[in-house]
């Protein structure tokens, strides 16, 4: 039995009086006057309303059941009803829950993708402008103060408020940025803040910044500086420092090497001296020969001896002649900062090691 036609029927029944009568030649009447009818004619004897609704009730199930007994006004209907409910259903108008009577293997399902927008444009939607990065910070500067300095707490103090910061050490401190002095003296923080390229500059630069309430340009406090006009007069060997500070400190921002670059040092002197010595080296890209007595270090291209506080040993001495090392005082790196050129050091050997 065609289930739609059923569906369709008992549709019928549930809303209004059963109306379809089916004719001895199996041809169903959809009017509802035809029942009304036969009624009236089968009202006289009750056994013949039972045969009738019996004849009837046969007929309906024979015209069901067997061979197409429907008018063609109503097979076209339903061949057109069967056609809009194709439609319907490839068009994708058809319920989602109802399966179909008989499973198809051969059915092709087409799958229309989702329906979001094409590829490209969620690829430029998910695009991330990305954020402008932030402007660097301008570099902590970092002081250290030269024993000349006077009021040290109170420019320390000052130094913090303004953003900046102070080195503890009483050494020469690779950290730092700046350093601090009342005159250019040869001292060691002054001559490795030297080599280093670091500014030096008079303790008024932090009393003014201060004034000014944030770090005022270096330049008309720099030692050695065209520009620093109004700073204290100075001796011969204070304007060489000064000059030396104001050339390498330009020199090394530039990129340009240290003032000992090449030199591959063995220091001859007491283990105190030693180690300043060995920090000025470095702060000035030379290198130094980690050797003690008695020597055997390869690759020496300079020793500098305090033989007066560090005596050498003739077997030492013979070694580095044997090698022709030049041996110098050690005050010979002061003029690989103050000169113009840097000093041969063949010409300031010792007298015992003269080449």
């Amino acid at each position: 039995m065609n289930a739609s036609i059923v569906g369709r029927l008992s549709d019928c029944a549930l809303t209004k009086p059963l109306t379809v009568i089916a004719s001895p030649s199996g041809v169903v009447d959809g009017q509802c006057s035809a029942v009304s009818k036969e009624k009236e004619k089968m009202t006289d004897k009750s056994t013949s309303h039972h045969e009738g609704v019996d004849s009837q009730l046969r007929r309906l199930s024979a015209a069901l059941t067997g061979g197409d007994a429907t008018p063609s006004h109503l097979r076209l209907r339903r061949q057109k009803d069967s056609s809009a409910s194709i439609e319907a259903i490839e068009m994708g108008l058809g319920t989602e829950t109802e399966e179909p009577p008989f499973s198809q293997a051969n059915t092709v399902h087409w799958d229309d993708g989702p329906t979001t927008q094409p590829a490209e444009s969620d690829a430029d939607a998910a695009k991330v402008v990305p954020a402008p990065e932030p402007e660097c910070a301008p570099p902590i500067k970092r002081f250290m103060l030269s024993n000349n300095v006077d009021s040290q707490q109170d420019l320390s103090e000052m130094i913090v408020s303004l953003g900046g910061e102070v080195c503890s050490s009483s050494e020469l401190d690779p950290s730092a940025t700046h350093l601090l002095c009342a005159a250019p003296v040869r001292s060691e923080k002054m001559l490795g803040a030297v080599a280093a390229g670091k500014w030096a500059l008079h303790p008024a630069y932090i009393a003014r910044s201060r004034l000014h309430g944030a770090f005022l340009p270096e330049e008309e406090y720099e030692w050695g500086n065209p520009r620093a006009l109004s700073l204290p007069p100075l001796s011969a060997l204070e304007q060489a420092v000064a000059r030396a500070a104001h050339r390498w400190r330009t020199a090394r921002a530039a990129g340009r090497p240290g003032a000992f670059a090449g030199l591959r040092a063995l220091l001859h002197m007491p283990p105190a001296r030693r180690l300043l010595l060995s920090k000025l080296l470095r702060a000035g890209d030379g290198i130094v020969i980690d050797d003690v007595p008695p020597y055997s270090a390869e690759d020496v291209t300079l020793c500098l001896a305090d033989f007066r506080r560090y005596p050498i040993s003739e077997r030492d001495a013979q070694w580095l002649r044997d090698r022709r090392v030049p041996v110098c005082p050690y005050i010979l790196l002061f003029s690989y900062l103050t000169d113009e050129q840097p000093p041969d050091p063949k010409e300031h050997c010792l007298p015992e090691f003269r080449l």
